[in-house]
């Protein structure tokens, strides 16, 4: 005998008639803590393990290109990534609700993304434009003019 009380066959087709469900438990949502108040939609994204969210020189840095662009912080979404080690494109996509990103210092493959630097390239509608770190920007001319240029395309801003 089993634990429905019987091996006819008749009797456990009569007594279990209903479908069984496997119900999987949903993951805990994604939060992230950043700054900015991300009022247009924009998330940058850059990785420094040693701060919570950036130096000041590269605070400082990072305020004078969006104050260029006639920006704010809070217009923005500034992201930290190197404390969400697994973290990809979609998730940060998706949570941010953002229309552009961009990703400083990061590897576009660690985010599961296609791109390279200093190209804006479009993944799920959303404008995506990659280059080199803060640190490394704040002194090298000849990037920050790479970047620069993008940045007015991205933005549709005159040169």
């Amino acid at each position: 005998m089993n634990l429905i009380g019987t091996d006819n066959p008749l009797a456990i087709s009569l007594l279990l008639n209903d479908d069984i469900y496997l119900i999987k438990e949903k993951a805990a949502p994604l939060a992230f803590d950043y700054w900015g108040g991300n009022a247009k939609f924009i998330l940058v994204v850059h990785t420094d393990a040693q701060e919570k969210y950036s130096t000041e020189a590269d605070k400082t840095f990072l305020l004078k290109m969006l104050a260029a662009l006639k920006l704010t912080e809070e217009h923005i979404a500034f992201l930290n990534i190197a404390h969400y080690p697994n973290v990809v494109m979609e998730q940060l996509i998706d949570f941010f609700a953002c229309n552009k990103v961009l990703v400083f210092g990061v590897n576009p493959q660690q985010l599961n993304c296609d791109a390279s630097a200093y190209n804006i390239v479009e993944l799920q509608r959303v404008k995506l434009l990659c280059a080199d770190s803060l640190q490394v920007l704040t002194n090298d001319v000849t990037k920050k003019t790479a970047l620069w240029k993008q940045l007015q395309q991205l933005f549709g801003i005159g040169k």
